[in-house]
């Protein structure tokens, strides 16, 4: 899947700068909000977990690393994206 977005990436940087666009990439990981089913995220999980008095789920070492943005935050960057007209790739 990386590659695929990688790929497609590459392709608008390409067809951007042929095109004389200006291009602005966001790349967003896992994005959470109200209406996210729990189970698909660390952070409700475990504060559900914790919440009811449960130890949290860990799997493997524990050491990975997942980044989430809540929607109204993803929302104000696309917006803030569009109002500042700022080319480039965003993490």
């Amino acid at each position: 899947m990386h590659f695929i977005k990688l790929i497609n990436e590459k392709f608008l940087q390409v067809y951007s700068k042929k095109q004389n666009i200006d291009l602005t990439i966001l790349r967003f990981t896992s994005i959470y909000g109200t209406e996210s089913p729990p189970e698909w995220f660390t952070i409700h999980s475990f504060i559900k977990k914790i919440t009811n008095d449960e130890n949290p789920t860990i799997f493997g070492t524990g050491k990975i690393k997942r980044n989430q943005i809540y929607i109204d935050d993803a929302v104000k960057a696309i917006l803030t994206s569009i109002r500042k007209r700022k080319s480039g790739i965003f993490n």
